[in-house]
């Protein structure tokens, strides 16, 4: 048990004498590259007790029409709390990384910058 201790001992020094952690401007690509890149989201427009909204793959082909390249998608919420209503909104977000330079456009086809969602949370897509 000794040992335990003083290997989680050393790992937590470790970190503490990194100081801290560095995390880039921008997020980086799936592939690891250093390109930069930054996140949209658009709300799905799903309503509780009702199928429909758009999907994530009708909003990436809405993103990639207006000349932005999807170079990752994810699901997620916006991190707001809906009451419990049939016809009320749900929250669902499309989330999307893409080149940095493109991000005018994307607003332009109705995205906007992750974080205007600042409560905003990666959901698995269903």
């Amino acid at each position: 048990m000794k040992h335990g201790k003083t290997l989680l001992g050393s790992l937590l020094g470790g970190v503490m004498m990194a100081g801290c952690i560095v995390v880039p401007d921008h997020p980086r690509v799936p592939d690891g590259s250093q390109r930069p890149v930054t996140e949209v989201a658009r709300l799905t427009g799903e309503r509780q007790c009702e199928r429909g909204g758009e999907t994530l793959l009708y909003q990436q082909r809405r993103l990639e029409a207006a000349g932005v390249p999807v170079l990752a998608s994810t699901c997620g919420t916006d991190g707001r709390m809906y009451p419990a209503v049939c016809g009320g909104a749900t929250g669902h977000l499309g989330i999307f990384t893409i080149p940095a330079g493109r991000t005018q456009a994307a607003e332009a086809a109705g995205f906007v910058p992750l974080s205007a969602y600042p409560d905003a949370q990666r959901t698995v897509c269903r």
